[in-house]
């Protein structure tokens, strides 16, 4: 009679592969959380302190933002239609912004830094660094390459529709690291 009986299962919980896909999903759990708590942006003034007027990964002008071992600070910014007297290409009907921005490879080893790291953004609308700024007499930047320990300060130009506003943004990225800086 007991040749006729149904064979009972363990229950999930019982069996090595309920325990190893727990395992697995806790070390996964603590690694996203890990990354996300360091999520690669630290901030400072030149004084030293910390502002705690915006969000986290929100900073304002003259604060250092670091992505991916690379310090980024911009200085200081101005507007205008013209980036030369001497080259029609370098004028425009909208507005040029451009951005005086410090970078320094915090790191040992060498980086390189590239347009896509820098975007404009005003709302959802995006810009590139634009190519007209290469007619700069002082230091135009389109991508560069920083030895450890290496600091650079350049010129960043945006081809924007207007003046930039205090609500216009830099978005530094490289990878799941990113930071805002606001200009104002």
């Amino acid at each position: 009679m007991e040749e006729n009986a149904p064979k009972r299962r363990k229950p999930a919980y019982k069996r090595w592969w309920f325990w190893f896909l727990m395992g697995l999903a806790t070390v996964s759990t603590v690694i996203v959380v890990v990354v996300i708590a360091s999520s690669g942006s630290s901030k400072s003034d030149n004084s030293g302190s910390t502002s705690t007027s915006l969000p986290a990964n929100q900073y304002k002008m003259n604060e250092t933002v670091t992505i991916n071992e690379i310090e980024y600070t911009i200085l200081s910014g101005y507007n205008t239609k013209e980036l030369t007297t001497y080259v029609d290409d370098g004028k425009t009907t909208q507005n040029f912004a451009v951005l005086s921005i410090k970078m320094r490879n915090a790191g040992s080893v060498e980086k390189s830094v590239i347009e896509d790291y820098m975007l404009f953004y005003r709302g959802n609308d995006e810009y590139k660094p634009s190519s007209k700024g290469i007619y700069l007499d002082d230091g135009f930047w389109y991508s560069v390459t920083l030895g450890p320990k290496i600091e650079k300060t350049v010129k960043v130009v945006y081809e924007i529709p207007s003046e930039y506003l205090a609500t216009d943004f830099v978005h530094f990225n490289y990878g799941l690291y990113s930071a805002n800086v606001y200009l104002q």
